[in-house]
């Protein structure tokens, strides 16, 4: 994998170099193909490693901590469809399916995941120490409660859940609540605290 993360460098590099020193004719046109050529093949190889979190990677002043990450500075734009996102059913009887998070983007400050919580049902109390929070209900009423406080909530509603305050949300109404869960930074299961 190291061997490979060299090789990346050196794909990099050699645009600087070829632009300094292949300054005639031919030379700079095969230079300049083959720097591309190379560059390109090198993020299909990383972007083929299962490893993740492994080793740690400069290009261009920026530091990459996996292979994912690396593939996907350079694809860019990352676009996920909810229809494909995991199905997480929990103790609670709520279906979540993490939208964009840690585990289907390289993203590490922000998630966006759904949850459709049926009626009668109580999302179990828990808190963060390091995330903050924001429910936002796009179907369906219910009871939130954060810290101390305790609201009636309905569509349309967007409630912001500060860090190391416990909170819970219940279901009174007749239908189930299609809700959604906006994590920063990105949601991470070792910062799920039952209460």
């Amino acid at each position: 994998m190291r061997g490979r993360l060299r090789f990346c460098s050196t794909a990099v590099s050699s645009f600087d170099y070829f632009d300094q020193y292949g300054k005639h004719g031919i030379v700079k046109f095969f230079c300049i193909y083959f720097s591309f050529f190379l560059f390109h093949f090198t993020i299909f190889l990383c972007s083929r490693s299962s490893v993740d979190r492994v080793f740690a990677s400069e290009v261009k002043g920026r530091w990459f901590e996996s292979s994912r990450e690396y593939f996907f500075y350079f694809l860019g734009m990352k676009i996920n469809n909810r229809e494909k996102a995991a199905i997480i059913k929990t103790p609670h009887g709520s279906v979540i399916r993490p939208i964009l998070d840690r585990t289907n983007s390289p993203i590490t400050q922000c998630s966006l995941a759904e949850e459709i919580l049926p009626p009668g049902k109580k999302v179990s109390k828990h808190s963060h120490q390091k995330t903050e929070e924001i429910y936002y209900i796009l179907e369906g009423a219910g009871v939130m409660s954060v810290g101390e406080q305790m609201s009636k909530i309905k569509t349309g509603d967007a409630i912001f859940i500060p860090k190391n305050h416990a909170h819970t949300l219940e279901n009174t109404g007749e239908t189930a609540m299609k809700i959604l869960l906006i994590c920063g930074p990105a949601h991470d299961f070792a910062d799920h605290f039952p209460e």
